[in-house]
């Protein structure tokens, strides 16, 4: 009797499964039926014996040449390469992004031990222009799982195609490629539930052809490389669930040319052997890494200098990978030191963190009131106001507080209830697709950099007369970064008051002169 091992990759039994065999401490390959024996620790000196099918390489199936077409690129793979020369290539070909590169890749080999503690696990999005070697990275992180296994197409593959990738392996990482923000908006939320390990559920039909109450669960089980030309933006809290790489570079060197050629040279037979040997840390990952994870991230706080406006989620997920080179740096011939690492996460942090104050939620409805001002849709002082402060009286669970900003600074108000109509009317008019709603446009923008409040009473005026309001208050200063101006009068360009009266006055006012 055989148990059959359903999904290739991480088991609970203590082993690393390839469609050729098993990996724990030593490599064993399946027989001619595609059996590996298995013994599993019962005690100190007990040990049982059990036996597993692995279905992919076995003659049962030789003559189904389609049948596990993905599963026989899973293979194990004996080479002489070792990690410390593959790891140097590694950054030397890809720099400050093959810091992170592949720290994300030895952390989805822990996966499931780190989901089930944090219950997420970030997925690692590339983001450049063609020939920038996006894609080149997600391909050296495909080889180090055996042979070549060609991306998902995110603009083109099935629903069905779509919610199988996430469940063909167990902590190992899959490639969703072509991304970019007009693809069906369903898959760019089952992208985001994919962080938090939520598959996709069906319901089952029964026998008799009608819908069983019962349902069945695709599962997330993979880390997972997203690439495409487009950052995403589709839904800001896709963006928030990635750690961002970005590629700038299309014109190489001679000598950058030559590196990535040797370490296309080196993958191409695959090199799954150091995957298998990196799975020996399981013990050690499972002892440190949880104790490790807040000393990071309070690391990563403090270089971060404690700063409020950057995404704690953001932080999170560095942490998570950041965490494996700590725990591992003594065991591996790792290409860089910690605070080299350290340097690389803050200025990555920052420049995402950077992005996503601008992403598409906030930044279109920013673009839009900066519209409607110059459409004389929104009116200064009527609709929105400008004024010079160094505190703020904000309501927080129906109670009054004085916020204070220390120094005195711009203050952007801004009345939600009459410029969300606008926004929207705004958006028809330039056939973009409907906006959002006044509840989650208020969440987000809450959530937003520069947003210090909801104050519920300021005053503003119509006309000769003046009336209170809620609004909505920011921090200018944090507005005009992102090039936003909200006054179109330009104060260096207003008179003085004392000069105002040796002005021309206009006809039937008296002359001072």
């Amino acid at each position: 009797d055989a148990e059959e091992v359903k999904m290739l990759g991480w088991q609970d039994e203590g082993f690393y499964a390839f469609a050729n065999g098993a990996y724990e401490e030593k490599f064993t390959r399946v027989d001619e039926y595609g059996i590996i024996k298995h013994l599993i620790a019962k005690g100190e000196e007990e040990a049982e014996e059990k036996y597993f099918f692995i279905p992919a390489m076995s003659n049962i199936y030789k003559d189904e040449k389609d049948q596990y077409d993905l599963e026989k690129k899973f293979v194990y793979v004996k080479r002489d390469v070792k990690f410390s020369d593959w790891a140097q290539l590694f950054y030397e070909v890809f720099g400050e992004n093959g810091v992170i590169g592949m720290s994300f890749y030895i952390s989805s080999l822990f996966r499931d031990m780190i989901y089930s503690r944090f219950k997420f696990f970030p997925h690692l999005f590339h983001f450049g222009p063609p020939g920038t070697g996006k894609s080149t990275m997600c391909w050296a992180i495909q080889y180090m799982f055996g042979l070549e296994r060609k991306p998902f197409m995110l603009n083109a593959g099935t629903a069905v195609g779509f919610h199988r990738t996430f469940a063909q392996f167990r902590n190992a990482v899959v490639w969703f490629d072509e991304y970019n923000n007009s693809i069906e908006f369903k898959r760019v939320q089952d992208l985001k539930s994919a962080y938090d390990g939520a598959g996709h559920v069906k319901g089952e039909w029964s026998a008799s052809g009608g819908n069983s109450n019962k349902t069945t669960t695709t599962p997330v089980e993979s880390a997972c490389n997203i690439s495409g030309q487009e950052l995403p933006i589709a839904d800001n809290a896709l963006f928030k669930r990635c750690i961002l790489l970005q590629y700038y570079q299309t014109i190489f060197t001679d000598a950058e040319k030559e590196r990535l050629t040797q370490l296309q040279k080196l993958q191409e037979k695959g090199l799954s052997h150091i995957t298998g040997a990196l799975t020996r840390f399981r013990k050690k990952m499972e002892t440190e890494y949880f104790k490790t994870f807040d000393e990071v991230e309070r690391e990563i706080l403090k270089a971060l200098d404690e700063d409020p406006t950057i995404e704690s989620r953001i932080i999170k997920n560095m942490a998570v990978i950041a965490t494996t080179f700590k725990v591992l740096k003594e065991e591996l011939p790792w290409p860089w030191n910690w605070p080299k690492m350290l340097v690389v996460i803050v200025k990555n942090i920052r420049s995402q963190n950077n992005l996503i104050s601008n992403a598409k939620e906030t930044s279109q409805f920013w673009d839009m009131v900066e519209y409607c001002i110059d459409e004389g849709e929104l009116r200064d002082g009527e609709d929105f106001k400008v004024e010079h402060t160094n505190s703020v009286k904000v309501t927080i669970d129906r109670k009054a507080i004085d916020k204070n900003l220390g120094n005195i600074k711009k203050v952007l108000y801004i009345r939600i209830a009459t410029a969300h109509p606008k926004y929207l009317e705004a958006l028809r008019k330039q056939g973009e697709k409907k906006g959002m709603d006044k509840g989650s446009l208020a969440h987000y923008l809450s959530h937003s950099p520069g947003f210090i409040g909801m104050v519920s009473s300021t005053r503003f005026k119509k006309g000769d007369k003046s009336f209170t309001s809620s609004a909505y208050a920011f921090e200018y200063e944090v507005l005009e970064k992102q090039d936003y101006n909200f006054e179109r009068m330009d104060p260096e360009l207003e008179p003085e008051e004392d000069d105002r009266e040796l002005m021309p006055k206009k006809d039937g006012e008296a002359s001072p002169f």
